[in-house]
């Protein structure tokens, strides 16, 4: 999985069509245990980028984001997001959240800011 920074995020974002960020911090048992599901699915999705944003260590894009618990994963697509999900789900749900916002948000005209 890609590890995402402050410095860097933005920039990824932009040039990658679909990323699942997992905002996480080693403190946090539950993302502990979300780790190990998201790995599993990185196979499945070939077409998204799976990352990793440390909240203890990146400030400035935890704060943009709007964190208020972790784990938190948020979709993106071209850089928009285009869900957000709190907590530890299992494998089944997450490939079902996945695949309805990717149906959803797969054509470019319906994402939110775009033509």
């Amino acid at each position: 999985m890609l590890e995402l920074t402050d410095n860097d995020f933005h920039e990824t974002l932009a040039q990658l069509e679909w990323v699942l960020v997992d905002y996480w911090a080693d403190w946090c048992a539950p993302c502990k245990r979300l780790k190990p599901i998201l790995e599993s699915l990185v196979p499945e999705f070939p077409e998204i980028t799976f990352a990793t944003l440390d909240t203890d260590n990146n400030e400035t894009q935890t704060l943009a984001a709007g964190m208020s618990s972790l784990p938190t994963l948020i979709l993106f697509h071209h850089g928009v997001s285009v869900g957000k999900l709190v907590g530890v789900h299992g494998k089944e749900f997450l490939k079902g959240w996945i695949a309805e916002l990717r149906e959803i948000y797969g054509d470019d005209r319906d994402v939110p800011g775009t033509l």
